[in-house]
């Protein structure tokens, strides 16, 4: 009996520690490593992220059909630019300092020419807490563009007092911050990052709601069979129309410049991060700005820039296909020396479930977001936004979002005959049973989202008036996507 007792209590110590276990990061299709939406870059310039499959057969990688990660990075990065893992993408782990596996951390490169020192590595916790940062000797890379392993000496994590919940790998591209210069940009392809730790949690399932294409979605939270399926590309722009007032064009072509700004040294993409891919797509005579993977990015004014002397509004349109939220901000150049780059402070339009404005899916969208929103910003407590040294905008989010006509306007309508503008009526709102729409042109299309953005009803009445039966539908918040051939307007509907 004593015996038995004995080992139940190891047991439990052992499933309480949790199951030691070799990881592989190999980036690889079907694994959580292999999902470039789990992956981040930093930073000023962030470099570019990708999985890719492996082109340089030679060293220790040999394998043309293996996947890599791609790292690319700007000769004027920052000295300790490199990529991280969101936290609990590949689940949580602990180092075991009586485990010889967990004593050390392995890692196939291949880095091009242009780097000036060492490779570094870092394992970071749930709570941002440092396990242990590397960036010494054990990093030197021995030759350009040849595949080699390097090895580093981990065990003092295990002694750390932060070695608890670890689930963040990061690599530093080439740690110049204690010495080394740079020649050129750099490329850094990376494979096989292994390393033995006690696994306390697996990486998450992927969902259909996750803001990540993962799983067997050909899309991100769309595709396949398990989720909906993915909003097509606009094959039409949004129309070039500015507002009824004054504007200044940050980036449209009714600037008629060849820039498509007013600005004389506007940069579209002035900084970016996380792999993501621009481009500038023609929609039938209408050039905009596709934005794919957003992470984070913005155009440069390429001067400061007083707004709030002038105008009063700042406007966009928008195409999202597979979002589930983004952002947008103006950075005031006095504000962001102690608010900026992540700041849980820095000032928003938020666009999603529950922020403020709900997020429309496969059609265009016109927004007028007010000056003073950024002005008097809640989470701003530190600081002003006063937007009369304005350089830059700032977009965060997910997913792909078209973007066209972003510009600063003394009014919040458009410049358009007043006869074409759509007008819509729902009443009773809230309502129990149902709500009843009028509206002063033909009702194309009604498309009704729940609070998370998720499709719960389509009509298509082709009449002025209709009805959006609610009587199955869970009490709550909801919006009402209204279509006709004068235009759309989202209105939020409230059923009781």
């Amino acid at each position: 009996m004593k015996k038995i007792t004995f080992l139940s209590i190891l047991l439990i110590t052992f499933l309480g520690y949790g199951q030691q276990q070799i990881y592989n990061l190999g980036f690889e299709p079907g694994s959580a490593d292999a999902t470039a939406g789990n992956w981040t870059t930093f930073e000023n310039p962030s470099p570019g992220l990708s999985i890719v499959t492996n082109s340089i057969l030679n060293g220790t990688n040999t394998s043309g059909t293996t996947q890599v990660l791609r790292l690319t990075m700007a000769q004027g990065s920052a000295c300790y630019a490199g990529a991280i893992n969101f936290h609990g993408a590949l689940g949580t782990w602990e180092l075991d300092g009586a485990v010889t596996s967990n004593l050390t951390l392995s890692m196939d490169v291949n880095r091009s020419a242009g780097s000036g020192a060492n490779v570094g590595i870092k394992f970071a916790n749930a709570t941002d807490g440092t396990i242990f940062q590397i960036t010494g000797s054990e990093g030197a890379v021995s030759a350009d563009g040849v595949w080699e392993t390097l090895t580093w000496d981990i065990s003092a994590g295990a002694a750390s007092g932060d070695n608890v919940n670890i689930d963040q790998m990061v690599v530093f591209i080439d740690f110049t911050c204690d010495g080394g210069t740079r020649t050129g940009d750099v490329e850094l392809l990376v494979d096989n990052i292994s390393w033995g730790a006690n696994k306390l949690t697996d990486p998450p399932a992927p969902t259909c709601s996750d803001g990540i294409e993962n799983g067997n979605e050909t899309g991100v939270d769309c595709g396949g069979p398990d989720c909906d399926a993915c909003i097509e590309d606009p094959t039409e722009g949004p129309g070039n129309n500015g507002s009824t007032g004054a504007d200044f064009y940050i980036y449209s072509e009714l600037s008629g410049n060849p820039n498509s700004s007013d600005f004389t040294g506007f940069n579209l993409i002035a900084f970016s991060g996380g792999g993501m891919v621009f481009s500038e797509p023609d929609l039938n005579g209408d050039t905009v700005l596709k934005a794919e993977n957003i992470n984070f990015f913005g155009s440069g004014f390429g001067e400061n820039f007083n707004a709030t002397g002038t105008y009063t509004y700042v406007h966009l349109n928008y195409y999202a296909t597979t979002s589930t939220g983004f952002n947008f901000s103006l950075i005031d150049n006095s504000l962001s020396a102690t608010i900026c780059c992540g700041n849980p402070e820095e000032p928003f339009y938020r666009f999603g479930a529950g922020q403020d404005a709900p997020i429309v899916l496969g059609q265009w969208v016109s927004v007028f977001i007010p000056l003073s929103h950024y002005a008097n910003h809640p989470d701003l407590v530190s600081g002003t936004w006063d937007g009369v040294d304005l350089k830059e905008t700032l977009f965060t989010g997910n997913g792909t979002v078209y973007i066209d006509n972003i510009f600063f306007s003394t009014t919040n309508s458009l410049g358009i005959n007043e006869f074409n503008v759509a007008e819509f009526k729902v009443y009773p709102n809230p309502t129990q049973n149902v709500w009843n729409v009028k509206a002063n042109s033909i009702i194309s299309k009604i498309h009704v989202y729940d609070v998370l953005g998720k499709s719960v009803m389509v009509l298509n009445p082709m009449s002025n008036e209709a009805q959006i039966d609610a009587s199955s539908l869970p009490k709550g918040l909801y919006f009402a996507n209204l279509e006709s051939a004068k235009g759309t307007q989202s209105i939020k509907l409230i059923k009781n």
